[in-house]
């Protein structure tokens, strides 16, 4: 049976083909190899170590989000609070079904890339046929970096969890836009980081 961070791990390698990085926040850079576990990257060093470079390819590209949440519901409400007067409490619930325990959302995406690929490639093979470089190690040659991420494992399925906030009466509350946003607004600042 798969841990939860497997099955987080597997979503997002099966799903856009990285490997991810926990916990969250530690920081990494192009060149950084490391042993891959239960689908989850652990760092063991930098190709710098060796003499090597990982040059950066100049300029970045962005995207807003990735995010994922196939086979989750999210259910958002707003009603008068019984314990606060005049103040209303507002919720959103996610609910996973059968077949999934992952959802996650990585805001403000930044994705940085090596330019000398082939030539780190063919110093890495040199080092391996010295025994130097070990066989399961990876290499960051591709990095991508969010702002702020929102990640919840279930350990079953079908479970939920529940997120709620009491505001005041008259607040502006977009509640068509509660879940879309959910993420943004919710998700605490980090650096998550995904490596191929």
């Amino acid at each position: 049976m798969n841990s939860v961070f497997e099955s987080y791990a597997n979503v997002v390698k099966n799903e856009w083909g990285y490997y991810p990085v926990f916990p969250p926040g530690y920081p990494l850079s192009l060149g950084d190899f490391g042993s891959v576990d239960d689908g989850i990257f652990t760092r063991k060093g930098n190709v710098k170590d060796f003499g090597i470079t990982a040059k950066k390819l100049k300029g970045e590209t962005s995207d807003n989000k990735i995010d994922f949440s196939k086979g989750v519901d999210f259910n958002v409400s707003l009603a008068p609070s019984v314990t606060v007067p005049d103040m209303f409490e507002a919720s959103l619930k996610i609910a996973f079904g059968d077949s999934s325990k992952v959802f996650f959302s990585f805001n403000n995406c930044r994705t940085t890339l090596t330019d000398n690929y082939q030539e780190l490639k063919n110093k890495i093979i040199e080092l391996y046929n010295k025994d130097i470089w070990k066989k399961d190690y990876y290499v960051i040659t591709e990095l991508i970096e969010a702002d702020r991420s929102t990640v919840i494992l279930a350990d079953s399925s079908e479970a939920e969890i529940d997120f709620g906030v009491a505001v005041p009466i008259g607040a502006n509350i977009p509640i068509p836009q509660l879940k879309m946003d959910f993420s943004m607004e919710s998700s605490t600042s980090m650096n998550h980081s995904v490596l191929k």
